[in-house]
């Protein structure tokens, strides 16, 4: 909230698209999280870049976040990084 009063909308969501970048696997986490909270369609391709994180909780807050964008093409990038991501306990 505090960042938002601080700038516009735009503002926020451009430095959740740069946390999605960040080095530490948690506010990436973050970033995916929010950026699914506000149905961020522009976020779709840097959701789908997460799918592929070393991080499992990364990834499932990435796949969560898809999810709520409902893309038409959601449903096969969520397949494949299912397939790829059989060994995790997420």
């Amino acid at each position: 909230a505090w960042t938002i009063a601080r700038g516009t909308a735009t503002d926020f969501e451009r430095k959740l698209h740069a946390t999605a970048h960040s080095t530490d696997p948690r506010l990436r986490q973050i970033a995916a999280h929010a950026l699914g909270k506000l149905r961020d369609d522009a976020a779709f391709n840097q959701l789908s870049k997460l799918l592929a994180d070393p991080d499992p909780a990364v990834r499932r807050e990435a796949a969560t976040a898809i999810g709520r964008i409902r893309r038409t093409e959601s449903t096969p990038t969520l397949l494949t990084a299912l397939k790829d991501s059989l060994d995790d306990r997420f």
